[in-house]
C-alpha cells in the first residue's frame, strides 16, 4: 500500500501510493494505537473499534466502542470519545484536535467530526472494505461528506492488514448493520 519512505527533517514520511497524503512516523503510531484500541474493544465484548484524540502530538483521550456496555447505539467508539472529551472539558471546538480511528468513520461520526470542527482524520479499515467484510449496507465514506469542508485533513486507508487483522472472524450482528 505504501511507496518507499523519505526522510525529511529527521522524520519518516511516508507516502500513500492511492493519493498525494503524506502520513508521518507519529500518525502511524497513533494509528496502531487506534488499531490496539480496537482489539481491546473487541476483547472485551463490544464492537472492535477503538479511536484517540491527539492534541500537539499528544493524546489527550482514548477508547473503544461501547454500544453494549451502555446500551447506546450511538456510542461508536469516534462519537462517545468526541462527546465525553467535550464534556469532561466544557469545550465546543476541537480545532486543531486530530482524530485516530481503526475504521473509517461512519455517518454518525464523521457528523461528530464537523460539529466538533476536528481538524484532521486518519483511518485504517474504510467503510467499503468493512461493508465486504461484515455484509452490512454500503455506507457513504466520510471524504464524501466532509469534502465540502476544507478544514478536515483526511488520511487513509492506512496500515490496513493491521485494521483488518482486528476484524478477521467477528461476527457482525445484523441489527448493528441497517444504517
Amino acid at each position: 500500500m505504501f511507496t518507499n519512505g523519505a526522510r525529511i527533517g529527521g522524520e519518516e514520511l511516508i507516502q500513500l501510493q492511492l493519493g498525494r497524503i503524506i502520513m508521518n512516523e507519529r500518525d502511524e503510531f497513533f494509528l496502531r494505537r487506534a488499531i490496539q484500541l480496537a482489539k481491546q474493544a473487541r476483547e472485551n465484548g463490544q464492537e472492535p473499534f477503538g479511536a484517540l484524540l491527539v492534541k500537539n502530538n499528544e493524546i489527550v483521550a482514548e477508547g473503544g466502542n461501547q454500544i453494549y456496555a451502555t446500551s447506546d447505539p450511538t456510542a461508536h467508539a469516534e462519537n462517545a470519545l468526541i462527546r465525553d472529551y467535550c464534556q469532561r472539558n466544557k469545550l465546543m471546538n476541537l480545532e486543531g484536535f486530530s482524530l485516530y480511528c481503526s475504521t473509517e468513520p461512519c455517518m454518525l461520526c464523521s457528523g461528530a467530526v464537523f460539529w466538533a470542527r476536528i481538524t484532521k482524520i486518519v483511518f485504517s479499515v474504510s467503510q467499503k472494505m468493512l461493508q465486504k467484510i461484515s455484509d452490512g449496507t454500503t455506507k457513504t465514506d466520510c471524504r464524501t461528506l466532509l469534502k465540502p469542508h476544507q478544514w478536515i485533513e483526511i488520511i487513509g486507508p492506512a496500515l490496513i492488514e493491521e485494521g483488518l487483522k482486528v476484524l478477521e472472524g467477528y461476527q457482525f450482528e445484523k441489527s448493528n448493520l441497517i444504517s
